[in-house]
C-alpha cells in the first residue's frame, strides 16, 4: 500500500510523490506510479487539473481485467500545512475556459474505487 501525493503548484513529475514534500505534479504520472491494489493518490492542492489532450476518460480505471487500480483511493487531502484541498476535475481540453473541446468521460472502469472531495465538471459525457 502507498500513498501517492500530487501537487499542480508545487509538484514535478521528477519527484516520486512518495511525501508531501515530493509532490508529482500531473494526475497521469500518478495513476503510473499507483498501479496495483490498495493504493491511494491524494491531492494536496486546490488547483484545477484539465486534461492535456481528448482521450476519454481523463483518468484511468482498470486495464480490461480489473488489475490495474483494484480497491484505490483517489481523494482531496490536506498540504503540509494541514489546509484542507479543494480539487477540480475539468473535462475542458488544455485549461482553454471556453473550449467546446471536452474530454468525453472523467474516469470509468472502476474496480473498488473510493473518490472523495473532488469538484468534477466539463466532461461531455460523464464524470
Amino acid at each position: 500500500m502507498a500513498t501517492i501525493y500530487v501537487s499542480k503548484r508545487e509538484g514535478s513529475d521528477s519527484n516520486n510523490g512518495t511525501s508531501k514534500s515530493t509532490p508529482v505534479a500531473t494526475l497521469p504520472y500518478a495513476f503510473q506510479l499507483a498501479a496495483g491494489s490498495d493504493n491511494t493518490i491524494e491531492v494536496i492542492d486546490s488547483s484545477t487539473y484539465f486534461p492535456s489532450g481528448t482521450s476519454s476518460p481523463f483518468l484511468p480505471g482498470d486495464n480490461g481485467n480489473g488489475q490495474a487500480w483494484t480497491n484505490l483511493t483517489f481523494k482531496a487531502g490536506t498540504d503540509s500545512d494541514g489546509t484542507q484541498a479543494y480539487p477540480v476535475i475539468d473535462g475542458r481540453v488544455n485549461e482553454h475556459s471556453g473550449s467546446s473541446s471536452r474530454v468525453g468521460n472523467g474516469m470509468r472502469y472502476q474496480v473498488g474505487w473510493t473518490v472523495e472531495g473532488f469538484e468534477i465538471r466539463g466532461f461531455s459525457d460523464a464524470a
